[in-house]
C-alpha cells in the first residue's frame, strides 16, 4: 500500500509540472486536480456561442494558464502551465474534462492564472482565431479574423480568472461576447400603401447584400484585429504591413451564404432568373438572415475603438428590384433594377451588443432603423439614416 501511494505521489509532481514543491500529504484534498465550469448567460440561437453550443459541439473551449509561484500575473510570465488546453463536456456525468489533467501546486499561496475562449480551435496552419504562441510573455492575445464567408461566421467568447491559489472548487469561467452582433431586416415604406390601388401591385425583390470596403474612405470594418486579454479590448492599429494587429477588409463582403433568397421566389432582370427575398406588400419587417439554423454577422467591433474616426461609415450595399404589375405591359409587369449604398447609424457596432437594422424601402431612399431587441447582449441603440437611392 505504501509503494502505491509513493507512485500516486511521484504522479502528481510529473502532471503538475511543480517539482520544486515539497509533497507533504498525498490526499486529493490537499493536492487536488484543477476542475472547470463555464456559463455563458445567453440563450441558443443558430451560430451564437452559448452554453448549449459549447457543450454540445464536441469543440468545448479553450485555456492557457500561467503559473507564476509567489508572484502575481505579469508582462514576463509564459503559458507554462497550459496551452491551448481543449475542454469538453462530457454529457454522461455532467462535467468538463480534459486530458492530461493537472494539478495545483502544492505551495501554499502559489498562483495559477486562466484564460478562456470559446469556441476552442486547434492551431493549424491557418487559424480564425489565432492565440499568442506558447513561449510569448505576458498576457495572451488572440488575433481574430473574420470568416471568408458569413455562413462560417464565429461568436467569440472569453473570461479570464487570474492569480488563482489551490482550491478544491472548480475554476468557473463566464465566457462574455467580445464581438458585434448584427441581424439584418427589410420592409417597404409608406408611399406603396397610399389609397391609390398601387398596394397589391408593386413589390420589391432582394436579390443582394454586401458590406462595403471600400479602400479610400476606410469603412472601419476590419478584416482582422487582436483582442488583448490584458483590458478586455482590441488592437486595431494597422501599423506593421503584413504583421500589423489588425486590417480592414479591402474588397467588399457578400453576404449571400447566409441571405433568404429562393429558388422558389425569383425575379426576371434583363432576361436572366435570380433568386430573391420578397418583400411583400406589408410593412411587417421580413428577416433577410436564414433561420434554419439561424444566421447573424459577428463583426469586429468598430466605432468605439482606438484609431477609427467618427466620421467614418459603415456601409452596407443592397441589390433589389421594384416589380409593379401593369397589364398594358408585354409580361404583365415592370421590372426596375436598383443598388443603393447605405450609412448604418453611427455608434452602433459596439463589443458584446447586438443590433437588428431595419432596411425601410421607399420610391425615392433607403432609411435604416437599428435596435436591440435580443437577450445575453447588451442593449444598443440607433436612429435613422436616409440615402438617395440610385438605379
Amino acid at each position: 500500500m505504501k509503494k502505491n501511494y509513493l507512485l500516486w505521489a511521484l504522479a502528481v509532481v510529473s502532471l503538475a509540472g511543480c517539482s520544486q514543491n515539497e509533497i507533504t500529504e498525498v490526499s486529493p484534498d490537499a493536492h487536488p486536480a484543477v476542475g472547470f465550469s463555464v456559463y455563458t448567460g445567453t440563450q441558443a440561437r443558430g451560430a451564437e456561442t452559448d452554453n448549449n453550443a459549447i457543450q454540445g459541439s464536441g469543440k468545448g473551449f479553450g485555456i492557457l494558464a500561467y503559473y507564476t509561484g509567489a508572484n502575481d500575473m505579469g508582462t514576463s510570465s509564459t503559458p507554462n502551465f497550459m496551452w491551448n488546453q481543449q475542454v469538453t463536456y462530457d454529457t454522461g456525468n455532467k462535467v468538463w474534462k480534459y486530458t492530461p489533467l493537472k494539478y495545483w501546486p502544492n505551495t501554499e499561496n502559489d498562483k495559477v492564472s486562466f484564460y478562456a475562449y470559446a469556441p476552442y480551435l486547434k492551431q493549424d496552419s491557418n487559424p480564425t482565431t489565432e492565440l499568442s504562441g506558447n513561449t510569448a510573455t505576458g498576457y495572451p492575445t488572440i488575433k481574430f479574423t473574420i470568416a471568408s464567408e458569413a455562413k462560417d461566421m464565429v461568436d467569440l467568447v472569453t473570461d479570464s480568472v487570474i492569480n488563482q491559489t489551490k482550491t478544491t472548487s472548480n475554476v468557473s469561467f463566464t465566457l462574455k461576447h467580445k464581438l458585434t452582433k448584427a441581424i439584418f431586416q427589410a420592409k417597404l415604406g409608406g408611399e406603396y400603401f397610399k389609397s391609390d390601388g398601387n398596394a397589391d401591385k408593386t413589390k420589391i425583390y432582394i436579390t443582394g447584400i454586401s458590406l462595403v470596403a471600400d479602400g479610400s474612405t476606410n469603412t472601419g470594418l476590419f478584416s482582422y484585429a487582436t483582442y488583448k486579454f490584458a483590458d478586455g479590448q482590441w488592437d486595431t492599429s494597422t501599423s506593421g504591413g503584413s504583421s500589423a494587429p489588425a486590417a480592414l477588409m479591402s474588397s467588399n463582403y457578400s453576404l449571400a451564404s447566409i441571405l433568404n433568397t429562393s429558388s422558389t421566389t425569383q425575379v426576371t432582370v434583363g432576361g436572366t432568373a435570380k433568386d430573391a427575398i420578397e418583400i411583400s406588400s406589408s410593412t411587417t419587417a421580413v428577416n433577410l438572415f436564414k433561420t434554419s439554423p439561424d444566421h447573424a454577422l459577428y463583426l469586429i467591433p468598430v466605432n468605439y475603438l482606438t484609431g477609427i474616426e467618427s466620421s467614418k461609415k459603415v456601409q452596407v450595399k443592397l441589390e433589389y428590384c421594384i416589380k409593379t404589375e401593369d397589364s398594358n405591359l408585354n409580361g404583365g409587369s415592370s421590372v426596375v433594377p436598383c443598388e443603393v449604398t447605405v450609412d448604418l447609424p453611427d455608434n452602433t457596432l459596439k463589443q458584446n451588443t447586438a443590433y437588428t437594422y431595419t432596411f425601410v424601402l421607399g420610391l425615392t431612399e433607403v432609411k435604416v432603423e437599428a435596435s436591440v431587441v435580443q437577450d445575453g447582449w447588451v442593449n444598443g441603440t440607433g436612429g435613422d439614416v436616409a440615402v438617395p437611392k440610385t438605379n
